[in-house]
């Protein structure tokens, strides 16, 4: 299984000041989506939001001079509930629901004409 991903941002959330610095970015909206290979692909996304730790001056990038890049390597960084890297929990949950997607437990089907006519009861 060889799943691609995208990572894209939605929104920042940018507060006034904190401290001497201005335009902080706090809060990345964001969502990951994972795209199977298959011939007919599947596509799985998910959405959530971070909050982030407040900058030092000398690590601080105003909202106005930000990069993608800038953001991605934040959220690289950012860790789940269990302190386990965030993208890669992420990526490995959008991958168990593509795979339970290509190869389901359970399915449904119409049934043949046969179950259709009916049976007297």
């Amino acid at each position: 299984m060889a799943n691609t991903y995208k990572l894209t941002f939605e929104h920042l959330r940018v507060v006034n000041t904190i401290g001497v610095m201005s335009d902080v970015i706090k809060e990345l909206h964001w969502r990951i989506t994972a795209t199977s290979d298959d011939v007919e692909p599947i596509v799985q996304s998910c959405y959530g939001s971070s909050v982030l730790d407040d900058p030092t001056e000398g690590s601080f990038i105003a909202y106005g001079t930000v990069t993608v890049a800038d953001t991605k390597t934040w959220f690289e960084a950012l860790t789940d509930e269990d302190g386990n890297n965030l993208l890669q929990s992420m990526k490995d949950g959008l991958d168990s629901q593509i795979a339970a997607k290509q190869s389901p437990a359970d399915y449904s089907e119409t049934p043949g004409q046969t179950f259709l006519d009916g049976v007297a009861v």
